[in-house]
């Protein structure tokens, strides 16, 4: 967990690395301000374990990942959009950034998330969004801060319908389907103004929703051998997410939804580089490299679920505060040369042979 947090304080945040050299990839996120993608975040990270304890054998592997409903522990941290624009993460919450200037934050609740907007005169409006979501329908609604209701959204896999309100009636309708987008205008007494009918391709969301959750993308992470667990631990350094390999499969505990593994072992890729002939070979050591852990899952998860991640989170941070308070009193109290402080004890020792000697010097 500390070298998941000291990766994300010293870099300026995820984006476009500045220096992507093959066989180099830590050296974007080695200097202040780096900016990081997986595969280079992860070169370093295993380079720091195993400065660490070279018996964590670490090393980065590469694997299918699936678009999963992942919570990451509580550390802050970047995503670099644009010179000009980033986001900054920090356990629940999003604030967004536009040249420096914070234009929004979001507060994520579960199904509601409440977002505060900013313009440039330093004004502020508060919006509420709740979302419900299943197999079924997806459904969002929004209020502004006097708890009027701005927008409603349902969508199942046959429509999509959205409503904006004005002063609590019913503005706009927007009906999406079967390629179609229907838009309907109301006036000031609710009645129908004018409706318009387009072919056009608008995305139902309930269907954009679930397409989204299928898609795969090639991902990087770190894999250490915990001796005492006899496990090979994943350590998803982008995602702030741990893992264990188990019956042959990827299962991290940061998933909200356990039952369904968002990463797969990458044979394919990764034999590429190794030709065809020893494609086979590859494939076995491969699944070699990682362990399978004796402890029970409920043992392991005791160890490296979410909620214990962010315990030990909060002890580092005490830690760090409590040696940066040390550091700060040290620096402050001045003492003569041939006077030693025990902070531990809380004891003086003054060693009169220097302090007589450092006298004599100054006479000559």
């Amino acid at each position: 967990m500390r070298v998941m947090k000291d990766m994300n304080e010293r870099i300026r945040g995820y984006g476009e690395p500045e220096i992507d050299a093959v066989g180099y990839r830590g050296m974007d996120v080695m200097k202040e301000n780096g900016i990081g993608v997986c595969n280079n975040m992860s070169e370093n990270v295993a380079d720091e374990f195993n400065k660490i304890n070279p018996e964590y054998n670490a090393r980065v592997v590469v694997l299918y990942m699936n678009e999963g409903d992942i919570e990451g522990a509580n550390i802050e941290n970047n995503t670099i959009n644009s010179a000009d624009s980033r986001n900054n993460f920090h356990g629940n919450v999003t604030k967004r950034y536009y040249k420096g200037r914070l234009f929004s934050k979001e507060i994520d609740e579960g199904n509601r998330t409440i977002v505060y907007q900013y313009d440039e005169e330093g004004g502020m409006e508060k919006t509420i969004v709740e979302t419900e979501e299943n197999e079924n329908y997806y459904k969002r609604i929004k209020y502004n801060d006097k708890g009027e209701k701005t927008y409603e959204r349902i969508a199942d896999k046959e429509s999509d319908r959205a409503l904006y309100y004005k002063n609590g009636k019913v503005e706009r309708e927007v009906i999406i389907k079967d390629s179609h987008t229907l838009t309907i205008h109301y006036n000031k007494e609710g009645q129908e103004e004018s409706r318009e009918e387009e072919e056009r391709g608008d995305a139902n969301i309930f269907l954009s929703s679930k397409k989204s959750e299928k898609k795969l993308g090639i991902h990087a992470m770190v894999a250490i051998d915990i001796e005492s667990d006899n496990a090979t631990l994943l350590v998803d350094v982008t995602n702030l997410m741990l893992g264990v390999y188990k019956d042959g499969k990827m299962i991290m505990f940061n998933e909200n939804k356990p039952n369904e593994a968002i990463y797969d072992r990458n044979y394919k890729l990764e034999s590429l580089n190794y030709g065809v002939k020893k494609a086979f070979e590859y494939t076995m050591d491969y699944i070699k490299i990682f362990r399978e852990p004796t402890l029970y899952m409920e043992e392991l998860k005791e160890k490296y679920v979410l909620e214990a991640q962010n315990k030990m989170l909060e002890k580092i941070e005490r830690e760090d505060e409590k040696e940066n308070k040390q550091s700060r009193f040290k620096n402050d109290l001045k003492i003569d040369t041939g006077v030693t402080y025990n902070y531990n004890t809380n004891t003086v020792t003054i060693d009169t042979t220097k302090s007589q000697s450092n006298r004599q010097e100054e006479r000559m």
